[in-house]
């Protein structure tokens, strides 16, 4: 509805107009939209003073005690987990798939058993929330796909799937998404050749990821589930991706427990998340956010907190009543693991992949206290 509108996010968004090197020398004749002036005389201002993402982010840190120590880039791995301190096995980047179009094939999906789990009265509210917002996050995912992001996002997830299928090909691994939302983890997956089925429990999320998957929709299995009670067979998926859900689920130990079962032996699960509104619970955490939003505001950022259909007070009453709003992560999600069966050759932990996938914009927005986290699980054969 502004003029910003899809210039900024949709899919046909002009790259060049956003890239950050492209400020040098621009006319305001070029600017279509007032608000893009506005973001791209920022990034001038940003690049004049030689203040980089990585400086806000520290000037915030240092200026909380909270600092970096729990949550933040420089966190102490061991304080987190030291059972996630072995080396990953990494593979050579080079020769990443290409997101060409690929042959059109129909999806083969996986049967279904059982019955999704009945909805109490948080459950419903967390349904009701991300229906309604599902329209603006799906603005997010479009942003996400038509810029670098995507490419980045899937350089990091191939490398890890190479890592443990090394000699098969994309069309040979089956691919759960979980918790879907509007779909950039299936969509960027599908492209790559890969047999994708998306899962949430939101069926207006579904219908953003069926729209902006455009021709690749045909290509994968939408199902509308309870991520925390899968009605997919025993051992159905080379491959389980979740990302920003587990932390606005109710029983996120059962959630696991499902995603653990419907892997197969020897399969690899991978889950995306960080430690969202823990700072409603601490004041040092609160301090840092404050320092983060003004940051965003003085230098002309966009502020992810004001996006289409976020509802604060909605969300305030869901934070307040999951539990992993009270937990430190991703220390709590390595002991859940190892209390499910796991060992730790099975489980590695990542806590600065949000510096390979993050915009500058994210970063500056959550990277001084919600920087994201990778739990990473190889199933043992």
């Amino acid at each position: 509805k502004s003029s910003f509108g899809a210039k900024a996010y949709g899919p046909l968004a002009d790259q060049e107009a956003f890239a950050p090197e492209t400020t040098t020398g621009m006319s305001m004749e070029r600017c279509e939209a007032p608000r893009k002036c506005e973001y791209l005389l920022a990034m001038r201002k940003l690049r004049r003073q030689r203040s980089s993402a990585e400086d806000l982010y520290k000037k915030i840190l240092h200026k909380s005690s909270f600092g970096a120590k729990a949550y933040g880039p420089l966190a102490d791995q061991e304080a987190f987990a030291p059972e996630t301190t072995t080396d990953r096995i990494t593979t050579d980047t080079e020769g990443n798939r290409k997101m060409s179009d690929i042959k059109k094939e129909e999806p083969v999906c996986v049967s279904e058993t059982g019955n999704n789990t009945a909805k109490n009265s948080l459950h419903r509210e967390i349904e009701n929330y991300w229906t309604n917002r599902a329209g603006g996050y799906s603005l997010v995912n479009q942003e996400e796909l038509a810029g670098e992001v995507g490419g980045d996002w899937l350089g990091e997830i191939e490398k890890r799937i190479r890592a443990v299928f090394p000699s098969v090909p994309p069309k040979s691994l089956s691919v759960l998404d979980i918790g879907t939302g509007p779909g950039f983890f299936s969509i960027i997956l599908a492209k790559a050749g890969y047999s994708v089925t998306a899962a949430d429990f939101t069926a207006a999320m579904l219908d953003e990821a069926r729209k902006n998957a455009g021709a690749l929709a045909d290509r994968i299995c939408f199902r509308q589930m309870d991520a925390q009670n899968l009605t997919f067979p025993d051992g159905s998926f080379d491959i389980v991706i979740s990302r920003n859900l587990t932390w606005n689920l109710e029983y996120p130990e059962k959630a696991y427990a499902s995603w653990l079962r419907v892997l197969k032996k020897g399969g690899l699960l991978l889950n995306f998340d960080a430690n969202w509104y823990t700072w409603i619970y601490d004041e040092k955490m609160q301090t840092a956010r404050q320092e983060e939003r003004r940051i965003v505001e003085e230098n002309g950022i966009r502020n992810f907190e004001t996006d289409p259909g976020i509802d604060e007070d909605a969300m305030d009453g869901i934070v307040r009543r999951v539990p992993l709003t009270r937990q430190n992560r991703p220390g709590w999600d390595v002991r859940t693991l190892k209390k499910l069966g796991l060992t730790d050759a099975e489980i590695c932990v990542d806590t600065e992949i949000w510096q390979k996938v993050w915009s500058e914009s994210e970063k500056l927005n959550y990277a001084a206290t919600t920087p994201m986290f990778l739990v990473e699980v190889h199933k043992g054969r």
